[in-house]
């Protein structure tokens, strides 16, 4: 990417570059402005690290009132004590496009369905130009307001509407690739290298996909974030067994969106800490629903005050194991 900038060269044919488009443009946009420095990306993580927040925060705001907040506040919490881990990583940076899809899809919303649908392919058709592999739970997102009838016909009216938003990034980058004249290029990366590198495990080794399939169950489940994944999956078991009391659907389509981002990093079997961050958004969302679980799980005060405890005792966990130098 710097070499687009200080060597005027094009990106993908003069240099061999397995970043997606819109990581490159935001890579070429830094250099140019002179802020590749640790504290220029320091400063502009704060709003990055704000809107992601500011998303999450209101998407809960139906289920907690004014105590959504409280989501903004943990998450930003949770973040500094990431520290380096997640400066700039692509993994967070798409966050800033599935917080919002996340916001514009939560269930308790029926108005102007289609739109939200048009919108939603639109910013997974931009995470995909991030990293394709995080558009994957995609699906989860738009099905959430048609849930249980995801087979009816307005179900499938807004997964085509969204096909067609997806369309509009991904149209628009393939023209410009094409116009820059890096298109060939692009493809053959895409296409040869990409599928040899995640065919790799996480130590740059080629086995039998066979013994790949033990990465899938080698732990330390979710690395680093195994107290989060901990959490969620208690929060999802307590939805299931309590479905009847559960007052919300918001609950049910936060843990179905976390754990479809905790299987991401699985399907490479390349699960370094930063591959699970997308996960830690909507696990640190898990645990603040528990924490709230007579208002938003329809539990009993004895229930609700021992999920209180474990959410005390994951976040304990989760400081204690955490790596801020990754």
């Amino acid at each position: 990417s710097a070499a687009s900038v200080v060597y005027k060269r094009q990106p993908y044919r003069d240099m061999f570059e397995t970043s997606m488009p819109l990581v490159m443009l935001a890579h070429f946009w830094i250099y140019s402005a002179g802020i590749a420095k640790d504290p220029a990306f320091f400063l502009l993580s704060i709003p990055i690290l704000a809107a992601i927040a500011a998303a999450g925060g209101f998407a809960l705001r139906s289920s907690l009132g004014k105590h959504g907040l409280l989501f903004g506040l943990a998450y930003v919490a949770f973040t500094l004590v990431l520290g380096a881990l997640i400066l700039m990583q692509r993994d967070w940076l798409a966050l800033t496009l599935i917080a919002p899809a996340f916001l514009l899809c939560r269930p308790t919303v029926r108005d102007r369905l289609t739109t939200r649908a048009f919108l939603t392919g639109v910013l997974f058709g931009l995470v995909v130009l991030i990293k394709p592999q995080l558009a994957l739970p995609a699906p989860l997102f738009i099905l959430a307001p048609y849930w249980p009838n995801i087979l009816t016909r307005p179900a499938l009216s807004a997964v085509s509407i969204s096909l067609v938003g997806f369309a509009v990034p991904i149209g628009l980058t393939w023209w410009s690739l094409v116009q820059l004249g890096v298109w060939d290029d692009f493809w053959f990366i895409v296409s040869q290298y990409i599928p040899l590198y995640v065919g790799q495990t996480g130590e740059h080794s080629y086995v039998a996909a066979a013994q790949k399939l033990l990465t899938f169950v080698r732990p330390p489940i979710a690395g680093g974030f195994w107290p989060l994944a901990l959490g969620v999956l208690v929060f999802v078991v307590f939805q299931i067994r309590h479905r009847r009391r559960a007052t919300f659907q918001l609950p049910a389509y936060v843990g179905v969106v976390a754990l479809g981002y905790l299987a991401v990093p699985y399907l490479s079997g390349q699960m370094w800490d930063y591959h699970f961050l997308p996960f830690a958004f909507f696990g640190t969302m898990a645990l603040v629903l528990m924490w709230f679980a007579d208002q938003t799980l329809g539990a009993t005060k004895p229930a609700a005050s021992r999920l209180k405890a474990l959410v005390i005792l994951l976040v304990a966990l989760q400081i204690w194991v955490i790596d801020p130098s990754y």
